[in-house]
């Protein structure tokens, strides 16, 4: 996918901050000073902010009611089933999806979303009942809404974990008064505007390549890993793991939630529906405004408390208002809609802690999550009907929430409890040795974690095993080398792009096809980087990088 085309020094939109800060200090104060920090990833966050609505207005009926049935989450079947071709592929190729095919997967997607919305608004138009019409176009909305999705996720990858909770929350938060207003209107009107604002993530990508990427801003104050707790990448990579299990469980109490207690979909009247769309956007907005401020465990613990509370509150309503089961569906469906950033979140970590294709990760997530919650909604819509007793089918959720905690928490707690147990080794060794030795020794546990996670089934299943090939290093290697000749020469964003490829004997007919411009264009770059750098051979540059940069 093509990058920024104009350079912007990212250090100029990082102020200065005290070592000693207290951990809890502000981050960014007020809103003015964030809404100036993170006004770079703007159009990424409505670009996704777009791709969302429109899924969510062509396949959920702007939340008119908690979902569409088979049009919600049979055509989520179908999309992880073509989805389970490409991650087969990405496992059988083992290397990274070119920028080129990424940017035309995104404008395929993009423009398959808006035409997917302007035929379900003619079907609803001219033929109300033609159901199987219906499901096969939302199948196709839900493919290219989750593909546009997902290259929009690919962005962010590399950002810190203060950018990812920007990024991943604020669009919900934006879509969510989107998706209000549209389910006030007639869904024909509702599908053909959803439509046009899906081809505004043409102009969202134009200008998103103009401003710096997510992976450069660097927030002021920012906790230890994705989740808060660890510094080590060893053991922030099992927190995925435990994350990623905790996730797949909890999808499938919310597919029983959503169509309580008979597995047929929940109406909203307006009250209900506005409060909805309230508790989902104030928690939206608590949860970035208390990760920004620097508050350590948001994504690990809070998440989790706040997510399985509303599980427990919507089945606490459900039982005492059965007569109203809308009032519970205000719960399942903030639930839902919280997950759905999370889910985000955590795909925004698994790429940039993971060795893989981005898209590797995001088909895993969409399966784990979507496809849990979509195995539960059906196999809901088929058993649940036939005259189950209520208190059954609570205990049903009520089990399966309590495994959910326990599978959750117990995965942190080991976790933590491993954290714990190499640090008293490292102190244990730095009482009985000096610091040289000590060192040698932490060089020979890190190397032991790494073999104890390489050995785990599930981390190589998620490709956090960090088996990276030698061309996969060497790339990392170039392109931190190029970043920092960027920094000291003033290079765009482009430019290093460009000094990265070249550098690594990519020739400029190579170059040129690797970043998706002309062969003019790349000499013209490389000719401009001679110019700024002083340097005038590909030998010299090379040098210049090893001696002044590594």
């Amino acid at each position: 996918m093509v990058e920024t085309e104009q350079g912007v020094d990212s250090q100029d939109n990082v102020r200065d901050v005290d070592p000693f800060v207290k951990e809890d200090a502000p981050a960014l104060r007020g809103v003015a000073e964030f809404v100036q920090f993170f006004k770079p990833i703007v159009p990424c966050i409505l670009g996704l902010m777009c791709a969302r609505t429109g899924l969510i207005v062509g396949t959920y009926g702007s939340y008119a009611r908690t979902d569409e049935n088979l049009f919600t989450d049979g055509s989520m079947l179908v999309t992880l089933a073509i989805m389970l071709i490409g991650w087969v592929f990405i496992v059988r190729a083992k290397s990274y999806v070119g920028k080129r095919r990424v940017n035309a997967l995104f404008h395929v997607a993009i423009v398959g979303e808006a035409l997917s919305l302007v035929l379900l608004a003619l079907c609803a138009a001219f033929a109300p009942y033609g159901a199987p019409c219906r499901f096969a176009i939302s199948c196709l909305l839900t493919l290219c809404a989750s593909l546009a999705m997902i290259c929009w996720l690919r962005r962010a990858r590399g950002a810190s974990n203060a950018t990812a909770v920007v990024y991943a929350f604020a669009p919900l938060a934006i879509s969510e008064v989107m998706l209000y207003a549209y389910s006030w209107m007639p869904v024909e009107v509702a599908y053909a505007i959803a439509g046009i604002m899906a081809l505004a993530q043409f102009p969202c990508l134009r200008a998103a390549r103009r401003q710096l990427r997510p992976c450069d801003l660097k927030p002021p104050v920012s906790p230890a890993g994705f989740f808060g707790m660890s510094e080590t990448i060893v053991s922030n990579r099992k927190y995925l793991t435990a994350t990623a299990i905790g996730i797949g469980l909890l999808s499938l109490v919310i597919g029983l939630l959503r169509g309580y207690p008979t597995g047929e979909s929940i109406p909203f009247t307006l009250p209900t529906r506005a409060l909805y769309a309230l508790l989902t956007i104030a928690l939206c907005v608590w949860f970035i405004q208390r990760t920004v401020a620097g508050k350590r465990q948001i994504m690990t613990v809070l998440i989790w408390v706040v997510m399985q509370s509303l599980c427990m509150l919507a089945l606490l309503v459900y039982s005492f208002a059965p007569d109203h089961l809308e009032y519970g569906a205000v719960f399942v469906t903030t639930l839902n809609a919280l997950l759905v950033s999370f889910m985000w979140y955590v795909i925004i970590a698994f790429e940039s802690t993971g060795w893989r294709d981005a898209f590797y990760y995001a088909f895993a997530g969409w399966f784990v999550c979507w496809g849990c919650r979509s195995i539960a909604r059906v196999a809901a819509l088929s058993v649940l009907p036939f005259n189950l007793d209520t208190l059954f089918v609570q205990a049903l959720v009520g089990c399966a929430l309590v495994v959910s905690v326990q599978m959750t928490f117990v995965q942190f707690i080991r976790v933590t409890n491993h954290e714990n147990r190499e640090l008293a080794k490292s102190f244990e060794l730095l009482r009985q040795t000096d610091a040289r030795l000590l060192e040698q020794a932490q060089e020979k546990l890190r190397a032991i974690q790494e073999t104890e996670l390489s050995d785990s089934k599930i981390a190589k299943l998620m490709g956090l095993d960090g088996s990276q090939s030698y061309a996969d290093i060497r790339y990392a290697t170039m392109e931190h080398n190029a970043r920092e000749l960027g920094k000291q020469f003033l290079l765009s964003d482009r430019e290093v792009e460009v000094v990265t490829l070249y550098a690594l004997g990519f020739t400029q007919k190579r170059v040129a096809e690797e970043l998706y411009i002309s062969q003019s264009t790349a000499h013209a770059h490389i000719k401009r980087i001679y110019q700024k750098t002083g340097l005038h051979s590909r030998q010299e540059l090379l040098d210049y990088l090893e001696q002044y940069t590594s």
